[in-house]
């Protein structure tokens, strides 16, 4: 137990950094679920989340040992390929993040306006939050940690209270090969526990005080589990051919049963609930880019100009994806456990710590 005021506060500042990291963990989950996995394997796309949540805990574990390791003197050209790469996943994932709330929005908030409008509402949203700083947005995912999942839960349970859970059956969904391949498709959704590498500031304390790796991997977890008890919601009272019909992202991450209108005022609570969510993660994963980009080139830019190597990033990739279409470019995104993987196999060359 931390004995002193400064180690109180220094774990207390790692608890925000995790309680972020799961809050991201666990929208990304629930967004490429909705978006790819439920596609795929229809009703039995919760199954395809447990590989995801075994390989954030992996990396929450590694991300541990990382901060553990003491300063680099020097910084190789490998380990700065890395931070680079790190900081391009991180931007990555809240470029999808982002366009599942164009996506969620254009299909219920906003039906009549432009996509591209909808678009630059959501970039510069997450911008302007995540200009704040790191420590800021993982206050307030930290503040909301236990509030969001109670009203993802309670709203979820109204709009799923009429409705009888026959979307239980088939439990293998369209099959036992869809299954698994939606479950390597899924992998990318450990991609945001990354954030537990960006390096940590002066308020996370020296490396002796960097908290057990079950301090991560725990929150990390929990983030994981509540987005996946949000991804069986949308199956659980919904038919086979019901999912098989829905050939929009947005139309798929609406919990709600299949004879029961899309309309009332718990069902928009239960969707501003998921934009906030899907929000926090956005803007948390946007700052984590910044940092990490920082890290590879600190020597040519500042400080200020950090959250330009997230924000730009995201835009062009938001961009690209709306240009596109979203129903058909959000299929790329399981390319992003590759990075992921090379990421946590060379972990032992990032040394989160700076030399003072």
């Amino acid at each position: 137990m931390p004995s002193t005021v400064y180690e109180q506060r220094t774990r207390a500042a790692w608890r925000t950094r995790a309680c972020a990291a799961g809050i991201a963990t666990g929208a990304m989950i629930f967004s490429v679920g909705a978006g790819i996995a439920v596609p795929i394997s229809l009703n039995a796309a919760q199954w395809a989340a447990p590989p995801a949540l075994a390989l954030s805990a992996l990396i929450a574990w590694q991300a541990q040992r990382a901060q553990r390791r003491g300063a680099a003197s020097r910084e190789s050209i490998l380990s700065r390929a890395l931070w680079i790469a790190l900081g391009a996943t991180l931007a990555l994932c809240a470029a999808f993040l982002a366009c599942a709330q164009i996506s969620l929005a254009e299909r219920t908030l906003l039906p009549q306006a432009r996509i591209y409008w909808i678009a630059m509402i959501v970039v510069v949203s997450a911008a302007v939050c995540a200009r704040c700083g790191m420590e800021p947005v993982c206050r307030l995912c930290f503040a909301t940690r236990y509030i969001l999942p109670a009203l993802l839960g309670t709203l979820g349970a109204k709009a799923l209270q009429k409705g009888s859970p026959f979307g239980l059956f088939p439990l293998l969904g369209s099959g036992a090969g869809p299954l698994l391949l939606s479950a390597v498709c899924m992998l990318c959704a450990a991609a945001p526990a990354l954030l537990l590498f960006a390096p940590a500031g002066g308020e996370c304390g020296g490396p002796e005080l960097t908290p057990p790796a079950r301090f991560f991997v725990l929150r990390v977890l929990a983030g994981g589990v509540a987005g996946t008890l949000l991804l069986f919601s949308l199956t659980l009272c919904n038919t086979y051919h019901s999912l098989l019909s829905q050939d929009v992202w947005g139309e798929r991450m609406l919990v709600t049963c299949t004879h029961e209108p899309r309309i009332g005022i718990p069902q928009m609570a239960l969707i501003l609930t998921q934009m906030l969510g899907l929000g926090l993660a956005t803007a948390a994963l946007l700052c984590g880019a910044g940092r990490c980009t920082l890290r590879a080139v600190k020597r040519l830019w500042g400080p200020r100009a950090s959250l330009a190597a997230g924000v730009i990033p995201m835009a062009i990739a938001v961009y690209a994806m709306v240009s596109y279409g979203l129903d058909r470019t959000l299929y790329a995104a399981p390319l992003l456990a590759v990075p992921e993987i090379i990421i946590l196999l060379l972990s032992s060359f990032l040394k989160p710590r700076e030399a003072i």
